[in-house]
């Protein structure tokens, strides 16, 4: 890779510290939100503060129904 593509250099990051990086920041709270889980990670200064990661077995997939219930309570002539 560095011979024939002529790459000089190469930065690993964590996938948790990855969002920041594209927006030009190194501190701050990266979210991920899945469809069955949403992991929270702190960051500091580039890196991630693991004794405060947080993991919740909620995801995208319960606010969803979440949020199709309360509107079919609202109007119950919506088929949901």
């Amino acid at each position: 890779m560095f011979r024939k593509l002529k790459i000089e250099k190469i930065e690993l990051a964590l996938s948790c510290v990855s969002p920041l990086y594209l927006t030009g920041r190194y501190t701050g709270a990266v979210i991920s939100a899945g469809n069955s889980c949403i992991e929270i990670m702190p960051v500091f200064e580039g890196y991630p503060i693991f004794k405060s990661y947080q993991y919740l077995n909620i995801g995208t997939r319960n606010l969803n129904k979440f949020i199709r219930d309360d509107l079919a309570l609202l109007n119950k002539e919506i088929s949901l």
